[in-house]
């Protein structure tokens, strides 16, 4: 399918109706009915990966695009079902640990899809640009995924947040982050060298990305998970440089802009963030027998 910078008649019309359903979404009365239309665009370009594009070639695996139709049709059957079942008395602490569920899983996909790309970039000594493209992906999979998994065991009570960090722990992990840019250097000018650079940055990614998220505030956790929400649209976007894709460009950005202005509490769609947390939530989880005992408000 052709959904690159000369995208075909599938990926046009699903990038105008994310357009026009995110733009729909902002309105109230019509998020019921526009909400529906971002799958539908997901299915209108998993379709044209079905069909022939303006090549008139069919595609050599189209098991991959049922495969992920039937995940998408399974998810829009499920929604009504979760939304009948679930507790109305929906807290923003809830919102959290489903931000958090879901930045572990964004961080895995990204990291993953980076290893894929630096492995088919490596033997193109030329390609430093697609090598760094994957780099980046990998770091903010790494750090996503960790920060995603530290917010959710810390809310589930299984982690305790750690004192805020000293002057000289400050210095530390700046240090550590110089560190990690200096071997994603090396690994993406020197590729045949690039083995124990990628390592050793993945374990330094992974011990600064733990060790940040146990410092973050509690009644901040929220605002640092839209930033990296923002995080894995700047992943998108480098996935669509890499494969010259304008659909991945402009859905990259969209979610870069979201971010932003969710960060800015701005916008209808984010009226949540401005509610305070409450007396129960200002503080990571009591041990569960304790938690028992708490009444909702």
């Amino acid at each position: 399918m052709g959904i690159g910078l000369i995208i075909d008649n599938a990926g046009w019309f699903a990038l105008g109706l994310v357009l026009i359903a995110l733009s729909a979404l902002t309105h109230p009365s019509r998020r019921r009915v526009w909400m529906w239309a971002l799958p539908l665009a997901i299915l209108i370009v998993l379709a044209g990966a079905l069909f022939p594009g303006t090549s008139g070639e069919f595609p050599g695996s189209t098991w991959k695009a049922w495969l992920a139709i039937a995940a998408l049709a399974f998810g829009v059957a499920a929604a009504p079902w979760y939304e009948a079942n679930r507790d109305q008395d929906t807290r923003l602490i809830d919102l959290v640990r489903g931000a958090a569920i879901v930045l572990v899983g964004s961080g895995i996909t990204i990291t993953l899809l980076g290893l894929i790309g630096w492995e088919q970039t490596t033997r193109y000594i030329a390609a430093w640009d697609l090598r760094l493209a994957a780099m980046i992906g990998i770091f903010i999979g790494v750090w996503t995924g960790l920060t995603g998994l530290m917010h959710w065991l810390r809310l589930k009570g299984t982690l305790k947040a750690s004192a805020p960090a000293s002057r000289n722990q400050q210095l530390a992990q700046w240090a550590v982050l110089g560190i990690i840019i200096v071997l994603g250097a090396v690994a993406v000018l020197y590729p045949d060298l690039a083995t124990a650079p990628l390592v050793l940055l993945i374990v330094l990614a992974i011990e600064w990305a733990a060790l940040g998220a146990l410092a973050h505030p509690h009644e901040d956790l929220l605002h640092i998970q839209a930033r990296h929400v923002g995080l894995v649209g700047v992943a998108i976007v480098t996935l669509g440089y890499v494969q010259s894709s304008l659909l991945l460009l402009v859905i990259g950005g969209l979610v870069v802009a979201g971010s932003i202005h969710f960060v800015k509490r701005q916008g209808a769609f984010c009226q949540i963030s401005r509610r305070p947390f409450y007396a129960d939530e200002t503080e990571d989880a009591r041990p569960p027998e304790a938690e028992n005992g708490l009444s909702r408000d």
